[in-house]
């Protein structure tokens, strides 16, 4: 398969992803909130598909999530919410915690 021939598919099942989705939304009349998120997307995706449509931007892409910095940036970006999430939901309870007057434990 050639570059030509495969970017012609990309944009084959991505069109009909996006008729699809925009099928959904004249359907089912969602909340306006929830279609005009999902019109934004639509957009967003368009753009993305659109820009990597040429040579040069693909090349560009690829060299970059080829680079060891990129999982750095990538990291760097993420941690503190991800650290937060960790402490919020994960992590236990300090040594000295006792069990609650509900608490299943034996006494």
């Amino acid at each position: 398969m050639s570059e030509q021939d495969h970017i012609r598919t990309n944009l084959a099942i991505w069109g009909v992803v996006t008729g699809s989705a925009v099928a959904l939304l004249v359907a089912f009349g969602p909340h306006w909130a929830v279609r005009a998120a999902s019109i934004a997307a639509l957009v967003l995706w368009l753009f993305a598909i659109l820009g990597l449509s040429d040579g040069p931007s693909r090349a560009f892409l690829a060299g970059t999530l080829r680079k060891s910095s990129y999982t750095q940036i990538y990291t760097a970006l993420t941690r503190r919410n991800v650290m937060w999430l960790w402490r919020r939901l994960c992590d236990g309870a300090p040594a000295t915690a006792t069990a609650g007057p509900h608490s299943s434990a034996p006494r």
